[in-house]
């Protein structure tokens, strides 16, 4: 318009630093999102030879109250810096090849801090910038309301921009958040953070999932595991973060038997995402105390808002709780919202939605027949139980047993209706292994009690000392310090927790061996 010109107003700042997030742990997540970008910038350029290559260090120090995120990517050159972390809503990236796509997630750390500070080299320079940001003084100004400055005289006012020596071989990009301010205190939880990554962030399946699993997926993660990146993160002093799926269900104990792949298409838009979930007995709901519940939206390997995101979805509020799995957008024109809590609508979005819902459909059906077949093995367990109890007179053991056969004819009409999909017949199949097991067991001669003596010789029983256990670690007191043993203890009881029952023996030989090494002076 002619004659006007138009401002941004400060307020905006306000949006962005102190109103964009519902949760504080969420700013892990969009920093480690940048890291993922510049890694794959690093990758494509050559800096690092693979996106697997990429590294990302978060060190968390609650004495201080400061968080440091750094990673190994590309870096920003000295002469963009003030551009790429200054500009708002300027952002390079297209949320396609990229995580990030609006320029505004680098200023979500401001709100949960005193101060902002950026660090950054690119390979090739010999210097590195370092940018503050003064977010005491910008919240002053947000609270005045006489000041009319408008966004960006804001921001510049508050930055401060110097520039030092480096090395030229240097490439990285640093997050400095000091002085977390008193009310976020989960910032500076190492526990509470390292879980939520391992929830959220681009990283790799743990060793016993992805040993155990993988080939079940790998018709389908094989074409797509190239687009699927990863990268180290580590947190204090735990490296090699990983999700933390396992070898069961943790909130229900069944067993994760197989894992199903699936590919969500349409004729108009093409392949929209793909997906897997663990075949288990799927013998109750998982409770929520299990953090890995439910089936979660995902881009670039990022997670896309929580664990409930998808529950709408699905016919009946609890039908997500029975299931473990993940679902990877595949489609360019399929991305979060801004605050990442969803999806930004699109004709592709739409129909993801939409599809998504056949899909759950398919499920229901799944968790539905699983619960028929686990009626059907325990009817038909209780009347072969009551066929043969001494608590039932014949006349009535006989009519328990008349009543086996309808119930397995019940069984095997389930046993039908699972053909119709691979993955109800799985679930199926190990009800009937169950079945046939337990049948087993109860038709074995029970063996004869041995008769209590009489003589007075025997009337007292000898009480046999109970053995002290005996505490495999306790030589590395004398080599190693308390945190050194309670960290090879930990080792250990995920090795043993998450090993194939079959392993435990040699996991047990190697803590032996390894004991024996460390103890060494």
């Amino acid at each position: 318009m002619e004659g006007f010109k138009s401002t941004t107003g400060k307020q905006l700042l306000n949006i962005l630093m102190f109103s964009m997030y519902p949760e504080p742990k969420i700013i892990y997540r969009e920093y480690i999102q940048n890291a993922l970008d510049s890694i794959n910038a690093a990758a494509h350029k050559g800096i690092l030879k693979q996106v697997k290559d990429g590294n990302v260090s978060v060190s968390i120090n609650p004495k201080d109250r400061d968080v440091k995120i750094e990673d190994n990517g590309q870096g920003i050159p000295a002469d963009d810096v003030a551009k790429r972390l200054l500009n708002i809503a300027d952002s390079p990236k297209d949320g396609i090849s990229s995580a990030g796509q609006f320029g505004i997630g680098r200023l979500v750390g401001a709100g949960y801090c005193r101060k902002l500070v950026f660090e950054t080299t690119a390979k090739g320079e010999t210097v590195k910038t370092r940018l503050e940001l003064d977010v005491d003084f910008i919240e002053g100004v947000l609270r005045d309301d006489d000041d009319n400055s408008s966004a960006n005289e804001l921001m510049d006012a508050a930055t401060t921009l110097v520039h030092f020596e480096e090395n030229s071989d240097s490439h990285y990009f640093k997050v400095f958040l000091e002085g977390i301010k008193p009310d976020y205190d989960q910032l500076l939880d190492e526990n509470l953070i390292t879980d939520y990554l391992r929830e959220v962030a681009p990283i790799d399946f743990g060793l016993p999932f992805k040993s155990r699993y993988y080939n079940a997926i790998n018709a389908c993660y094989k074409a797509y595991s190239t687009n699927l990146p990863y990268v180290n993160i580590s947190v204090n002093q735990q490296s090699d973060i990983r999700k933390r799926y396992g070898l069961k269900i943790d909130g229900t104990g069944d067993a994760i038997e197989d894992l199903e792949c699936f590919i969500i298409k349409d004729d108009q838009y093409g392949e929209l995402a793909w997906g897997w979930f663990a075949i288990t007995k799927f013998s109750i709901a998982i409770p929520a105390s299990d953090p890995n519940r439910g089936l979660r939206l995902r881009k670039h390997n990022i997670q896309i808002g929580n664990q409930t995101l998808l529950n709408d979805y699905f016919t009946e509020a609890r039908g997500n709780n029975y299931f473990y799995g993940e679902i990877h957008i595949l489609h360019e024109h399929i991305k979060p919202e801004s605050g990442r809590s969803g999806l930004a609508p699109t004709p592709e979005s739409l129909k993801l939605w939409d599809l998504l819902r056949v899909k759950f459909v398919e499920l229901k059906k799944l968790y539905n027949v699983a619960n028929e077949a686990k009626r059907a093995v325990k009817s038909i367990l209780d009347l072969t139980d009551k066929a043969t109890s001494p608590d039932y007179s014949e006349e009535e053991a006989q009519t328990h047993k008349n009543n086996i056969k309808p119930a397995t004819e019940k069984f095997e009409k389930i046993e039908t209706k699972a053909e119709e999909l691979a993955s109800t017949q799985k679930v199926v199949e190990l009800y009937k292994k169950e079945l046939e097991e337990q049948k087993k067991i109860k038709s074995e001669p029970k063996p004869k009690t041995k008769p209590v003596s009489t003589n007075d010789s025997d009337s007292s029983p000898v009480v046999k000392p109970i053995p002290k256990p005996v505490d495999v670690f306790a030589p590395l007191q004398e080599t190693l310090s308390p945190k050194e043993v309670w960290l090879v203890r930990r080792v250990f009881k995920s090795f043993s927790d998450n090993c194939p029952e079959a392993n435990k023996k040699l996991i047990e030989e190697l803590k032996i061996m390894v004991v024996k090494d460390l103890a060494k002076k």
